[in-house]
């Protein structure tokens, strides 16, 4: 993170537009799921990745890759021991004299102080707001809140930009940012149950407590703060790993059964 980074620097406010931000979230899911411990390769990934997640500023993306690098790294048992205890504090002591210090980049520095109230952030705050909003104006009845919707379903939200008030609008549903009302206001509490069902099966599916912590970030995360969830299709591949490396796990003990 060089000092000379900075919200003038490029793009807007340090954001740049680019190549797709969530391969390394499937590489280090894949690293938990294989119980892989962190390799010279996970590390030249995350080097390469974390450039551009800061430079991006995506605070979803880098929040779930912070903590899918963390279970990667850490062993839970060891964690108890007393001298990685008093480890961890004094990391986090010295984490809060930097952040507090003069040599944290200004980009870094304005997104580090919603790392303790990520609610405060503006993004957050938006996204509240605007599910706030959309819960009011849906006005369902009891058919509508089992069923929702519907395909192709449209709320609309109303923004107000207090700095430039020419450039407050209203925005169409798919913007209102949230996976989980995405869900029920498609299809009703019934399809957010089935949701929610569907990956609670996948969860149980699951071997291996940490790959467990990896994919509920993931899912709680992802549609908390967005729908990419659904409207980016690579993150089909999460079930698909889980359901077939369970068949095939359960095809080799078959195979070995059947050569006795």
């Amino acid at each position: 993170m060089p000092n000379f980074w900075n919200e003038h620097t490029f793009g807007r406010q340090g954001r740049i537009l680019g190549p797709a931000i969530t391969p390394m979230v499937y590489i280090l899911f894949l690293y938990l799921q294989n119980n892989k411990k962190f390799d010279v390769r996970l590390g030249f990934a995350l080097l390469g990745s974390m450039v551009y997640l800061l430079m991006t500023s995506n605070f979803m993306n880098v929040s779930i890759v912070f903590i899918l690098s963390l279970l990667t790294v850490v062993n839970l048992r060891q964690l108890l021991k007393p001298v990685y205890i008093a480890g961890i504090l004094v990391l986090g002591i010295s984490i809060i004299f930097y952040i507090k210090s003069p040599y944290v980049p200004e980009m870094i520095a304005s997104k580090l102080e919603y790392v303790l109230k990520p609610w405060e952030y503006g993004t957050v705050k938006t996204r509240i707001s605007d599910l706030n909003q959309a819960l009011e104006n849906e006005n369902f009845g009891r058919f509508k809140n089992l069923f929702g919707e519907g395909f192709g379903a449209s709320s609309e939200i109303f923004r107000e930009n207090k700095i430039a008030p020419s450039l407050s609008r209203t925005f169409s549903f798919q913007e209102i940012d949230n996976g989980f009302y995405y869900i029920y206001h498609r299809g009703g509490w019934s399809l957010l149950s089935l949701f929610l069902l569907s990956h609670i099966y996948l969860i149980s599916r699951i071997h291996g407590f940490k790959t467990k912590i990896g994919f509920f970030v993931i899912v709680l995360i992802t549609n908390l703060l967005s729908i990419h969830y659904f409207n980016y299709l690579f993150y089909l591949l999460l079930p698909y790993w889980i359901i077939h490396k369970r068949n095939d796990v359960n095809s080799r003990t078959t195979d070995r059964l059947a050569h006795r």
